[in-house]
């Protein structure tokens, strides 16, 4: 899997990034981000996935949130990916805030059309877990 650096910033003495990838589980891009603090220079730290509500992408926790500095307090490693695929361009994925686009529910879909893209509890669980191993 090829990871993509979007960004990367100093933030309370660790490191906030955001990392895209092509995903195999959604057929789309997909973004995550990643803090690392301070301590993850020297050794491993313990990780936390942040799974965002409806209509989030991985920045709204980030940006929002301020939980930098407790995570680099504690040596804590936050994960927080993107709540839902986005562009797979299916028929009716925008109509609502509450269903599509932004709105994946950390389920797999199982019935068509949605079944192919909205596959969040595997990428969340399988996927970008491996993704995160690379970082």
């Amino acid at each position: 899997m090829a990871l993509k650096q979007i960004s990367s910033n100093r933030c309370f003495g660790g490191l906030q990034k955001v990392f895209e990838h092509s995903s195999v589980e959604l057929k789309c891009k997909m973004r995550f981000a990643v803090y690392l603090p301070p301590q993850a220079e020297s050794g491993k730290c313990p990780a936390l996935y942040w799974l965002s509500g409806l209509t989030c992408t991985e920045q709204n926790f980030i940006s929002k949130s301020g939980y930098q500095q407790a995570a680099s307090e504690h040596g804590l490693v936050v994960i927080a990916p993107d709540t839902s695929p986005r562009g797979c361009n299916i028929k009716g994925e925008d109509d609502s805030w509450d269903f599509g686009t932004g709105a994946g529910f950390y389920v797999n879909a199982t019935e068509d059309p949605w079944k192919a893209n909205y596959r969040m509890y595997s990428y969340v669980t399988e996927e970008a877990y491996d993704a995160t191993c690379l970082v």
